[in-house]
C-alpha cells in the first residue's frame, strides 16, 4: 500500500525556527531582560501546548521564575506577541503541499500548538486551505507523542497509518507516529528531505518544488 497522504508539523518544519531576535523581543516584553527566559519559556511550553495551562497562566508561570508578575495588558501582549512568532510557512514545503495535492495526495498539520496560537492561526494564515485537515493539541487536549492524536489526525484524513507518512524535526514524535503503524521522517532541512521522503516516490516532486518555486 503506497502513501496517500502527509502529515506535517509547524513549528520548526512548516514554519521556520523563529530568529533569536524574536525571542529577544518577547524577553523584553516580559521584563525579564537579563534574566533566563527560553528556559522557562520551553519549560511550560508542553503544559501550555496540553490546554491544562491557558495563556494567562503560562506567561505568570515563565515571569515568576524571575520573581515578576504581568498585568493582564502585558499578558495579552505578549499571547499576540507570541503568536506571531510562529506564524507563516516555507515557501518550498508549502508549494509541495500545493504539488502533493495536485497528484491526489491528502495533506495535514498536526502540531502542538496552544489553543491561543492555533485560534490565531486559524483568523489569520491564508495558507490553511492546503491542507485537508488542522490539527493543534490545545484544541484536542493531548499532544505529541500520545499515541491517540496520531489516530486523531488519520481519522480527519481518512487514512489508514500505513498510508501515511509524518515528517516532525523531533525524533520521539516521529517515533510516536511509528509506533502506531505511520511512516515517518525526521526533518533537518528541505535538502535533507528530499532524501528522506526518496523511498515514499516523493522526492523527486520536492527537488522540482525547490527548483522551480
Amino acid at each position: 500500500m503506497g502513501i496517500s497522504a502527509v502529515v506535517f508539523d509547524f513549528g520548526n518544519v512548516l514554519k521556520p525556527p523563529p530568529e533569536q531576535v524574536c525571542f529577544d523581543e518577547l524577553q523584553r516584553m516580559a521584563r525579564m531582560a537579563g534574566q533566563p527566559f527560553l528556559i522557562p519559556y520551553w519549560q511550560f511550553r508542553e503544559a501550555y501546548d496540553l490546554g491544562s495551562l491557558d495563556g494567562c497562566a503560562y506567561w505568570q508561570a515563565v515571569v515568576a521564575t524571575a520573581g515578576k508578575s504581568l498585568s493582564p495588558r502585558e499578558v495579552n501582549e505578549l499571547i499576540v506577541r507570541d503568536a506571531g512568532l510562529w506564524m507563516g510557512v516555507d515557501p518550498v514545503l508549502l508549494a509541495w503541499t500545493k504539488e502533493l495535492r495536485r497528484q491526489g495526495l491528502r495533506t495535514a498539520v498536526l502540531s502542538n500548538m496552544p489553543r491561543e496560537i492555533s485560534a490565531h492561526l486559524r483568523r489569520t494564515a491564508e495558507w490553511q486551505g492546503n491542507f485537508d485537515a488542522l490539527v493543534f493539541s490545545g484544541e484536542a487536549g493531548m499532544v505529541k507523542p500520545q499515541a491517540e492524536i496520531y489516530h486523531l489526525c488519520l481519522r480527519a484524513l481518512a487514512v489508514q497509518p500505513q498510508e501515511a507518512l509524518f515528517i516532525d524535526d523531533r525524533e520521539v514524535n516521529v517515533e510516536g507516529a511509528v509506533a502506531i503503524g505511520m511512516h515517518g521522517v525526521r526533518f533537518h532541512s528541505v535538502e535533507q528531505l528530499v532524501s528522506d521522503v526518496q523511498p515514499f516516490g516523493l522526492g523527486m516532486s520536492l527537488r522540482q518544488t525547490m527548483v522551480t518555486g
